[in-house]
């Protein structure tokens, strides 16, 4: 996700493609890797980290929509 691709990563090629759609309200990377999560804090895209031993992509997503909601409940409870 961090090869150079004219100039861009592509994790950030992906990301600015993807905040382009109609499709999405919110992008989200999410990774349990530092190298990401340090590129992405530092390109100011939006990142989550997440913990080391989801067994698929699917999972670590699911962990993210979790952190979220519970954000908002403590949002919606101060």
């Amino acid at each position: 996700p961090l090869i150079d691709l004219a100039g861009q990563s592509m994790i950030e090629r992906v990301y600015t493609n993807a905040t382009q759609s109609s499709c999405f309200d919110t992008i989200i990377v999410a990774t349990d890797d530092q190298r990401i999560f340090d590129h992405c804090t530092s390109k100011k895209i939006n990142v989550v980290w997440t913990k080391s031993d989801h067994q698929s992509g699917t999972e670590r997503c699911i962990e993210v929509v979790h952190q979220l909601l519970k954000e908002e409940k403590n949002a919606v409870s101060a």
